[in-house]
């Protein structure tokens, strides 16, 4: 479905209403999602007229002697009263404060049940989510609770349930968070409306997304079946869901896990995990009109929730295969693309069949980094050390949560700049390692906290203790290289102990040691052998920044070209290399007196790491670009120096819409207001960064 256009879709101004979306994004995803409830709401209100189910937009409810407000209220059918708030880019504010909320709601009517949908992950939310499944684990017994949350105690599970209170146990089974990123919800939208009305689904979501949206103001609310009878009189014709409850099997087996996926299948995997034929389940998914595209089995919407004897079993089963297909092409989009159907499986799996989802993440970690999605790399990660600590515990569970902590949830820490978290998950991986004697796992442990070591010496303050920090990166490096070089199935000359190397050298760089850089540089191109992989990508963009220490501003650009010009088809996971290599290029060219070059490469550079979630160093690149382009005006304000590159790029930009606004000429444009004025963009400019880029 085609995003709405502010020409066809009302923007809904900001209130100060407790909970409220806080921007236009923020609108839109609230209406996206109060639409996408419509949806399927209408595609039950043709199964079932009788439901008399209702949607509320923004409603008011009572909460314990006072009103709270909320983004979605669904009544009716099968829901006595489900409240819902929606969130693109959640803060730990907003989570806070819908705790509350909920806490108090809960209070005024028992059966009410609480959900909270957003579009980017915070870590509260992780370990809510967390929270929710110990709480349907212990079912009532709150001893059993109380032991759970001990056992996998996080520092966020204490903030969530003195919110809650005494009651959290109970509040607890009546909530539901739900990861939908953005793009996933227009997705779902657009299947949606497709399946309740073919070619017209784009049509009626149109309209209900204006509807809701000029409801807003006015709190409305609107049944169900009278919006049916709106759209037909429109004159589209609506399709009923079939009945998955009278099909025959392997039809039936398959109706059943369909319903769980959110993309298209491979008809073989789905054959093998169901134990039937191709020929088979096509010609029984094809007999029952299910949606099939080519090899592949789209996910199908029923006109009721299907249930079967085996269904645990089946899901395990269909992940699998699933998991076997992944395995087998990790590299191409017939493996990557159901990535994502793993998942959604494993979550489904992991209480009944914790071993499999702990096994899941070997087959998972590459792939996933391929794709370039770190939020998927670290829910892997969080799915398999939670499977794995619930598991029939075996040594090679100890070694899956090990490699999980290291390899997912301390790697995608690093890339956010979360440093202290990410040691802590380090720590933690060697520590269960040692404990199952897991060599390699201690290796490239201590190759990771060597590398963690280097970057809080970067960027710490002291430089004392930057120094010490440089000292403690260099010894666990050269440890990694004594382990791995020791190794049964590496060696001295593996490319891994290269790779140590590698990070060895660019430690000795940042600590101003040139020759040692040197010589750590020309061992790992020696064990380097795979001249178009990553860690040599790595390696020829660190030999360029040397060449750039030494001032050798052509030997450098040699090295950046090298780099820049290795090809990876559509492996994202070397999109951050590529953006510090477009960097480092660019900051070589304007040494070299090169300005088109070097805005050319940091706004390449700005781009990657813009799509990659990485807002401040995007936001320094675009910096950097704009003063060598002389648009930053060369007067600022001190205080402009303390702040981040983000801080000061967002004042700039909200500068700049405030001139368009105004319809200033372009000569009016190189005026400049004064330093007051700029220093005065700094608290805009700091509240739209924090609510625009969320940390995670």
């Amino acid at each position: 479905m085609k995003k709405p256009t502010s020409s066809r879709h009302p923007k809904r101004q900001t209130t100060s209403r407790t909970g409220g979306a806080a921007t236009g994004r923020g609108v839109e995803y609230q209406t996206q999602y109060s639409v996408y409830r419509a949806l399927l709401l209408l595609q039950d209100g043709l199964c079932i007229p009788d439901a008399h189910a209702t949607i509320g937009i923004e409603p008011r409810v009572p909460s314990s002697g006072a009103v709270t407000a909320w983004d979605t209220l669904v009544s009716g059918g099968a829901v006595v009263e489900e409240l819902i708030e929606a969130k693109a880019s959640p803060k730990h504010s907003d989570v806070v404060e819908w705790l509350d909320r909920v806490a108090r709601g809960n209070q005024e009517h028992r059966d009410r049940t609480f959900q909270f949908v957003y579009g980017r992950e915070t870590r509260l939310l992780l370990s809510l989510d967390r929270l929710i499944r110990i709480a349907a684990e212990s079912g009532d017994d709150q001893q059993k609770f109380s032991r759970l949350i001990e056992i996998e105690r996080k520092p966020e599970f204490e903030e969530a349930l003195s919110r809650l209170g005494g009651e959290a146990l109970g509040i607890l089974r009546k909530m539901s968070v739900r990861l939908l990123p953005e793009e996933f919800l227009s997705e779902g939208v657009s299947f949606r409306s497709r399946a309740l009305a073919g070619a017209g689904g784009t049509a009626i979501t149109d309209h209900l997304y204006t509807k809701f949206s000029r409801a807003m103001s006015a709190r409305a609310s609107f049944g169900i079946n009278e919006l049916l009878t709106e759209i037909r009189d429109l004159g589209f014709e609506l399709q009923v869901p079939p009945d998955a409850g009278a099909m025959p099997e392997p039809a039936a087996s398959a109706a059943f896990v369909l319903q769980y996926l959110h993309s298209p299948i491979p008809i073989s995997v789905l054959a093998a995990g169901l134990a039937a034929t191709v020929d088979s389940l096509q010609s029984s998914l094809k007999s029952e009109t299910f949606a099939i595209r080519g090899e592949v089995c789209e996910p199908t919407i029923f006109s009721r929730k299907v249930r079967h004897p085996q269904g645990r079993l089946l899901l395990a089963s269909v992940l699998e295969a699933l998991l076997g297909h992944i395995a087998n092409h990790k590299t191409d989009r017939s493996g990557l693309e159901q990535i994502r159907n793993a998942m959604d499986l494993a979550r489904e799996c992991v209480e009944a069949k914790p071993g499999l989802v702990t096994r899941m993440y070997d087959v998972l970690d590459k792939p996933a980094k391929r794709l370039g999605d770190k939020r998927l790399v670290l829910k892997a990660a969080e799915l398999c050390i939670s499977a794995a600590r619930r598991s029939n515990r075996e040594q090679a569970d100890v070694q899956l949560e090990a490699k999980a902590l290291i390899c997912g949830r301390s790697w995608v820490r690093q890339r956010t700049g979360e440093l202290a978290e990410a040691g802590v998950a380090a720590d933690e991986s060697i520590r269960l390692g040692d404990s199952v004697n897991d060599d390699k796992n201690t290796a490239f442990c201590k190759k990771c906290i060597g590398r963690l070591k280097r970057m809080q010496a970067e960027s710490a303050i002291d430089e004392s203790i930057g120094r010490e920090l440089l000292v403690e990166s260099e010894s666990l490096l050269r440890e990694a290289i004594e382990r791995f070089s020791a190794l049964s199935g590496h060696g001295p000359t593996h490319p891994e102990v290269g790779d140590c190397y590698s990070l060895l050298g660019r430690t000795f760089l940042v600590g101003g040691q040139f020759e040692n850089a040197r010589g750590a540089i020309k061992r790992a191109y020696e064990l380097i052998s795979d001249t178009n992989s990553k860690d040599y990508l790595d390696l020829e963009i660190l030999a360029g920044d040397l060449e750039a220490a030494h001032g050798r501003r052509d030997e450098a650009q040699g090295h950046y070209d090298a780099a820049l010009a290795m090809q990876f088809g559509d492996n994202q996971e070397v999109s951050e290399i590529f953006a510090r290599g477009y960097f480092q290029r660019g900051s070589n060219a304007v040494r070299k007196g090169d300005v088109r070059a070097a805005v050319d490469d940091l706004r390449r550079a700005g781009s990657i790491w813009k799509g990659l979630e990485e807002h401040e160093l995007s936001a320094r690149a675009e910096f950097r670009a704009r003063q060598l382009e002389e648009t930053v005006p060369a007067l600022l304000p001190r205080e402009w120096q303390a702040e981040s590159f983000a801080i000061r790029l967002m004042a700039l930009d909200i500068h700049q819409e405030r001139l368009a606004a105004r319809g200033r000429s372009a000569s009016a444009r190189r005026d400049d207001p004064g330093v007051q004025y700029w220093r005065e963009l700094l608290p805009h400019a700091r509240m739209r960064c924090a609510i625009e880029h969320v940390r995670w």
